[in-house]
């Protein structure tokens, strides 16, 4: 059985998924829910291209999928991003406190 390289992207956006926002106890339930629709989406293109026939509707599906994985990869940097910069804020602001400044 070939490896499907469209599955194997779903995959990875939602280990992806998982990473950004898996042990998180406060986010922002918004872009949690679109992350998620974004990737079902992404997940219904692949199993379309996998049964479609026609050659330009699998162009056209390549190209919204191509265009949702960068989307979701951008955001998930943009998460990911926010996240180092509040920990090294937060440990900053503790070894000052610590140090009596």
């Amino acid at each position: 059985m070939a490896i499907n390289f469209y599955e194997k992207e779903v995959e990875r956006l939602t280990i992806r998924f998982n990473r950004v926002f898996g042990d998180r106890v406060v986010c922002d339930l918004q872009s949690r829910y679109a992350s998620i629709l974004a990737i079902c989406r992404v997940g219904m293109i692949a199993r379309s291209i996998r049964d479609m026939p026609d050659e330009k509707e699998i162009g056209d599906m390549t190209r919204e999928f191509c265009h949702l994985r960068e989307v979701l990869n951008r955001f998930f940097d943009l998460v990911e991003s926010q996240t180092e910069r509040r920990r090294h804020a937060v440990t900053g602001d503790s070894q000052s406190i610590a140090a009596g400044g």
